[in-house]
């Protein structure tokens, strides 16, 4: 199975169109932030102290979020690629058993996903510290290393559980593309989920990608928050965290551990529905060709 993950990943990694295409929506994200979106939030927000600062770490939050999804739903189209092409069935030859050909896929796409993740941060926290004078935040890696490994994680059982009808490569292009777009929307990157209707925050919410949004931009923002809020009123900061998706509110807003648990949650359940279509979708790909 090692042999899988490796190739997997050198397939990946070897094309530089398809690092390029994965992180699409990261940059559709950060180029609107820059020339459309960030101007508005710094007037809307003047009076906050060092908002500009604050709203960088808020974007950096919102973008990571959008790496995890694309990224790992790109690496994921090398398994269609592969049923397409009649390639599992080869594998199938082989001592591997279909669950472990599987594995290989979902191992590597995990591994990507926490890659790139904390790829596009550097990039990101180095181009904030030269436009802006943010502070490099060299000290939260462990902690940014352990939600990107979660979202990765997380991402890889739904973007499977999304591409299991797929089986063509023309197909799961048009649905990386579609994903690629509307995943800034549900991480609340092109508009804060605060300011979106109830009904479309209803439906954002049953999503992962708000309760994943929040948790990085929670560890991320927590330092410059207690400065710039310091001689606010509590209900100041609390009115910008609800507004710009830092928490997430079910009712009241919730902890970064409840978020946690409402991401891995959603997984888990998918994950036993993947469980119970495992047989029907083993069959169905052998019987290809």
């Amino acid at each position: 199975m090692k042999s899988l993950i490796k190739r997997n990943l050198n397939l990946y990694f070897s094309s530089i169109s398809n690092i390029f295409l994965s992180l699409f929506g990261a940059l559709i994200s950060f180029i609107l932030y820059l020339f459309f979106l960030k101007q508005n939030m710094l007037s809307q927000w003047q009076n906050v102290p060092d908002s500009k600062i604050l709203l960088d770490y808020w974007l950096i939050g919102g973008t990571l979020t959008v790496t995890a999804v694309t990224t790992t739903l790109n690496s994921l189209g090398q398994m269609v690629y592969d049923r397409e092409n009649q390639t599992v069935r080869d594998f199938s030859i082989t001592p591997l058993s279909f669950k472990q050909i599987q594995l290989s896929y979902i191992c590597s796409s995990a591994i990507i996903g926490l890659f790139m993740q904390l790829l596009v941060w550097l990039i990101l926290e180095i181009y904030f510290v030269i436009s802006d004078g943010v502070v490099f935040q060299l000290v939260l890696l462990p902690k940014l290393i352990l939600i990107a490994f979660i979202s990765s994680l997380v991402w890889t059982v739904i973007n499977n559980f999304i591409i299991n009808g797929i089986s063509t490569s023309k197909t799961m292009g048009m649905v990386n593309s579609i994903m690629g777009t509307i995943a800034g929307f549900f991480a609340g990157v092109y508009i804060p989920i605060g300011t979106t209707p109830e009904i479309a925050q209803k439906i954002m919410k049953m999503t992962p990608a708000p309760y994943n949004a929040a948790i990085y931009r929670d560890v991320l923002m927590n330092s410059q928050m207690k400065s710039t809020f310091k001689n606010s009123p509590t209900t100041v900061q609390t009115n910008f965290e609800n507004l710009m998706g830092i928490k997430v509110t079910l009712g009241k807003p919730l902890t970064l551990i409840m978020e946690s648990y409402i991401m891995l949650g959603m997984a888990l359940l998918v994950l036993l529905l993947l469980l119970l279509e495992s047989k029907k979708i083993r069959k169905a790909i052998l019987k290809r060709g």
